[in-house]
């Protein structure tokens, strides 16, 4: 599923894969919604971040949930750095 979504870069791209990646977060196996939100933190996807909230508080299993909110975390994490990134090529 990631591989597949996660082929373009930019944010057009991540958008594109969060759009393919976020249906599979209603499916009824969990290790699929936990494998989708794994990817949706990989992509960094800030639109993603809704989603990833609503599993961490209502999925039904704890382990998806646990999973969820480190997606959240790991999102936070690319954000920042690319936030980072983009202050230091505008000082450049």
């Amino acid at each position: 599923m990631e591989s597949r979504a996660c082929g373009a870069s930019g944010p057009a791209g991540r958008n594109a894969a969060r759009i393919q990646i976020e249906p599979f977060l209603a499916t009824r196996e969990a290790h699929v919604r936990a494998a989708a939100v794994e990817a949706l933190g990989r992509i960094g996807e800030g639109r993603a971040r809704v989603s990833l909230k609503a599993i961490a508080k209502r999925d039904p299993e704890k382990w998806v949930r646990s999973t969820a909110e480190e997606a959240i975390k790991k999102l936070d994490e690319v954000e920042g750095w690319r936030r980072d990134e983009r202050k230091q090529a505008g000082s450049r």
